[in-house]
């Protein structure tokens, strides 16, 4: 069996980047326009010498084969069969390998799939036509009531009969969540919308009813093993076909809605806000997100919740505007042209803020909205400050130097720029804000925040499951020591031959753009120091850092521990912690160092443990 190391071997990074995106020389150096973000002038670096690529702008990195798993939003197992069959010419033999759903969860699916199917045609029935007038009513098309699979059942038992003659038993039905304990069917006289799982399996169903019988309007699946409603988009499959852009809606109408006028990139979630699970599907799938929600009081709430949602994800959306009162759906009907337009413009946070501005009815409503907005635009980067402090200033009609010093006090000390605390010559207190502007320039060198603590008693399987587990499957954190990046295993072996205290030291990196280029730096730094705090000699000291990527600030906790012998006592006083603190600032003021940073090139071999089945290559 050959590995990854192997296919790369045999091919040359700059042909598989080339063969998606024009390249240019600049000097030694490669260059191309970023796939991965909205990128005009080229950003993305190409190393031949290494065979890895960096985007500086957005952060994007890796080898020739993540370079077609992220170009072509495919699994890394499908990236490393086409670059070994299409780039290396080599010929590729897959092994049988387990598969990822159980016996029992592949019946549910089957369950599902024949319900729907049995749903859908019954349509055509008798029993169906108050469901058919509705669907009609609705403007949904028989295209879309087939595309769809959206069906309508009121007699449960012939439904029941049905499933069992395909070989399902009751408790199957029960356990997929078709059939209640009463044996009743739990969608019965409702319309019901199937829902997909990410692999394109029917798990579920969001249902409708059509008679107000005093049930609630919407009902979704229960919860079960394959279904779960937070981590679910209805229409994802089907949208994901369609490109890398995903428009957010509030329901499945709307996303009707979407493709009668030729878009079928509607998502939505199910009869439930967005969600941190919904977001890191989202980002996993590297698309581009719009929000489309209806435009009312309720839809304007519901897309600023969403748009810090997707936000804190790392995800920034786009945001359609639709006309007061009007949602996707009556749009499509009623302008579809105004729609279409709509989606095309590409509004921000703060145009949506300033385009839906609601009437000011007293001065605390009119606070509320100008601090909501501030807290926003204190987290973007200068020129959008300075732009949209423009536009805030015309709307609510307030001076902008108020406006600015306001935005100053907003964002917290340590984030705060020069910009905020620049001087206006006629501005009364002039000399007053010159010395806060000295004292600020003085605090943009700190670049780094120290916290330390001695663990005297480390269980090191919790720190693995804190540290690495549950943040390694969604990419956001990398372990390393001072030679190598470290695998679980690797993590495993260090921590078993620990025996005395741990110091631990948590660093935090307030200038993120290349943290993970200045962590191993960082992390050496930081343990000669320790080590000559507590004269211990460096060959004898030994540690694990792990580098948090997917916050706010990327930060290292940093495990350095001493071997046989082992000190009893760590150390740790004032002295030692602003030497410490001074050290590390100094050095991240300094130009990176690329040549010298192991953790660039190790990073990307880490990609083969990605692969879910074995994968033979000859």
């Amino acid at each position: 069996m050959l590995g990854v190391n192997e296919v790369l071997a045999k091919v040359d990074i700059v042909d598989v980047i080339q063969h998606y995106l024009p390249i240019q020389a600049r000097g030694k150096s490669l260059k191309a326009v970023c796939p991965f973000h909205d990128d005009h002038d080229p950003s993305l670096s190409i190393s031949r010498d290494k065979q890895i690529f960096k985007c500086f702008t957005c952060g994007t990195s890796g080898n020739a084969i993540t370079f077609v798993q992220k170009y072509e939003n495919i699994p890394f197992r499908d990236a490393l069969e086409k670059v070994a069959v299409e780039f290396a010419h080599m010929e590729v033999k897959r092994e049988q390998s387990k598969p990822k759903f159980t016996r029992e969860e592949l019946r549910m699916f089957q369950a599902h799939q024949e319900a729907n199917a049995y749903a859908n045609y019954n349509l055509m029935t008798e029993e169906s036509k108050s469901a058919v007038q509705y669907l009609n009513e609705r403007r949904l098309s028989q295209e879309q009531i087939k595309r769809h699979v959206i069906g309508y059942v009121s007699d449960d038992t012939k439904l029941h009969e049905f499933l069992n003659k395909k070989g399902f038993s009751d408790q199957e039905l029960r356990n997929a969540g078709l059939f209640n304990d009463s044996g009743r069917y739990v969608f019965k006289n409702r319309v019901t919308f199937p829902v997909k799982n990410a692999e394109g399996y029917f798990c579920g169903a969001t249902s409708r009813r059509i008679k107000d019988d005093g049930s609630a309007k919407y009902i979704n699946s229960r919860e079960s093993p394959i279904f779960q409603k937070n981590s679910l988009l209805y229409h994802l499959p089907e949208a994901i076909k369609d490109g890398r852009r995903m428009i957010l809606v509030e329901g499945t109408l709307d996303v009707a809605g979407l493709e009668r006028i030729g878009i079928n990139q509607g998502i939505a979630s199910l009869g439930t806000a967005l969600t941190k699970e919904h977001a890191q599907l989202l980002k996993q799938l590297r698309c581009q997100v719009t929000l489309c929600y209806d435009g009312d009081n309720a839809g304007r709430k519901a897309t600023i919740a969403s748009y810090h949602i997707l936000r804190d994800a790392g995800i920034e959306p786009n945001i359609a505007i639709l006309d007061h009162g009007m949602d996707p759906d009556e749009l499509s009907l009623k302008d579809p042209d105004r729609l279409a337009n709509c989606l095309k413009v590409g509004n921000n946070i703060f145009d949506f803020y300033l385009k839906t501005m609601p009437e000011f009815e007293n001065f605390n409503q009119k606070k509320e909205f100008i601090l909501n907005y501030m807290k926003d635009l204190g987290k973007a980067d200068l020129l959008m400050q300075e732009e949209y402090l423009g536009r805030l200033s015309e709307h609510v009609h307030m001076d902008i130097k108020v406006l600015r010093e306001q935005l100053r006090l907003t964002i917290p000390e340590k984030n705060r720029s020069l910009s905020f605390n620049k001087t206006y010559k006629n501005s009364p207190g002039a000399q007053k804000n010159q010395s806060k502007e000295k004292h600020v320039d003085s605090k943009q060198k700190e670049k780094a925040l120290i916290h330390q603590q001695v663990k005297e008693k480390m269980e090191f399987k919790k720190e693995i499951t804190r540290n690495y587990d549950r943040l390694k499957e969604a990419n956001s954190v990398i372990a390393f020591d001072q030679s190598q990046v470290l695998q679980r295993s690797d993590i495993l072996e260090k921590y078993l031959y620990l025996r005395g205290p741990v110091l631990e030291t948590q660093i935090t990196m307030l200038d993120k753009d290349h943290a993970d280029f200045q962590a191993q730096a960082v992390c050496e730094e930081a343990v000669n120091v320790i080590c000559e705090n507590n004269q211990i000699a460096k060959a004898n000291a030994t540690y694990i850092a792990y580098l948090h990527k997917d916050t706010k600030y990327p930060h290292i906790h940093l495990q350095v521990w001493q071997k046989e012998p082992y000190l009893a006592k760590y150390k740790i006083d004032n002295t030692f912690y602003q030497n410490l603190k001074k050290q590390i600032n100094n050095l991240l003021l300094k130009p990176i160092d690329l040549k010298n940073n192991p953790l660039i090139a190790q990073e990307l071999e880490m990609q083969e443990e990605s692969i879910p089945e074995a994968i033979t290559i000859n």
